[in-house]
């Protein structure tokens, strides 16, 4: 059957780490058959490494054919054709098929929603010249690629950052990378961010993204294009999904009132790099976040009625995160209501507790319906 193969260094750690036995030859050398690969590629990036998935794309019959059409003769040319398919990393990793097995077992084993799993977060400072103003403009994209799901927010935080505080405590998953393009966030923010995620994983890229640059990157790259679908600007305008749409249309009026398209362009670079991002943005939701005392949360009919609680009073009262720093898994009240067996059902879960009801009559409704489900 197929067989996946480290070699060299990769072999060394697939020994130490994996528990992998080496096989005979002159070089270290190691490997496991295809069906174990969602096991131990998760247990490698639960340890915090990158794993490069390389799959031969070619038959050992084919190698000829292609010799005689390109007519070489080295003898790197013989070699049966390999190519890198996927980089895996906490944050980029995706469900496929060799992730069955192990998700019913993390599922089953743990109240985490998946094994080695965490948000790609990427932020945008928008510099200010008035050393009295103690408000930072920032631009927030956050992606949990398990689900595909895009959250993007603009506003103005203090220099606690307790709005991005609050929003990241509203997630079931902690951020397990950060992509910053150089430059983006001064670096005092930068050292605040990195308090407010511990020892994720952060990667600066050389590559600057702006407004102007992430919508040529969006519309080039035909994320959301359809077949029939004509070339031109308007149309490819046209087919991005309305959050999206709505922010382009925004910063074409004032291109520093989106900075959050900016923090995109971040994420996309590094989905290109892990050659996953195709497969993200064309099957991706996009939502927008506001901060809870933002007007427009009125406007949202799943916040109404609901309380408002930030950061701080989440953590005091160990709702998602305990003193521990554990996320929704012991000593917390997530963790004593939380009895979902599905990925969606413990977000929704977190959804709910983070948000609250607080008029009676509501509370009310929902023990009703529960009440109406332990019945059936």
């Amino acid at each position: 059957g197929k067989f996946y193969e480290l070699f060299h260094m990769d072999a060394d750690i697939g020994v130490k780490e994996l528990g992998l036995t080496y096989m005979k030859g002159k070089y270290a050398h190691a490997g496991f058959p295809e069906t174990s690969f969602a096991i131990h590629a998760s247990a490698l990036v639960e340890k915090g490494y990158k794993v490069a998935r390389i799959e031969q794309t070619e038959k050992p019959s084919d190698v000829s054919v292609r010799i005689k059409e390109t007519g070489s003769s080295e003898a790197s040319g013989k070699v049966v054709r390999r190519d890198l398919c996927s980089i895996i990393s906490p944050a980029t990793r995706i469900f496929d098929c060799f992730d069955l097995e192990v998700d019913s077992r993390s599922i089953s084993n743990s109240n985490q929603t998946s094994i080695g799993f965490g948000l790609l977060m990427s932020v945008v400072e928008l510099s200010s010249n008035s050393p009295t103003n103690t408000a930072i403009k920032l631009g927030v994209c956050i992606l949990d690629s398990s689900i595909a799901s895009f959250s993007f927010a603009d506003f103005d935080d203090d220099r606690s950052l307790s709005k991005l505080r609050t929003m990241l405590a509203h997630y079931s998953l902690p951020v397990a990378e950060l992509v910053i393009s150089k430059g983006a966030v001064s670096s005092q923010t930068f050292s605040r961010i990195k308090k407010c995620i511990g020892s994720s994983r952060v990667e600066i890229i050389n590559s600057c993204y702006n407004f102007q640059n992430t919508v040529k990157l969006l519309l080039s790259q035909n994320y959301f294009s359809h077949k029939d679908s004509d070339e031109s600007f308007n149309s490819h305008l046209s087919n991005l999904p309305p959050v999206l749409h709505d922010l382009v249309k925004s910063g074409d009026v004032v291109e520093d009132s989106v900075l959050s398209l900016s923090a995109l362009g971040s994420i996309i670079h590094l989905l290109k790099r892990c050659l996953v991002d195709e497969q993200i943005l064309s099957s991706g939701t996009f939502s927008t976040y506001f901060p809870d005392d933002d007007r427009r949360n009125n406007l949202r009919p799943s916040l109404q009625n609901k309380m408002i609680i930030d950061d701080n009073a989440l953590r005091n009262l160990d709702v998602v995160v305990n003193s521990e720093g554990y996320i929704g898994k012991y000593g917390t009240i997530l963790s004593l209501v939380n009895h979902c067996m599905t990925s969606s059902g413990k977000r929704c879960m977190t959804n709910l507790v983070c948000h609250p009801l607080y008029h009676k009559k509501d509370i009310e409704e929902r023990l009703d319906a529960i009440e109406g489900l332990l019945t059936l």
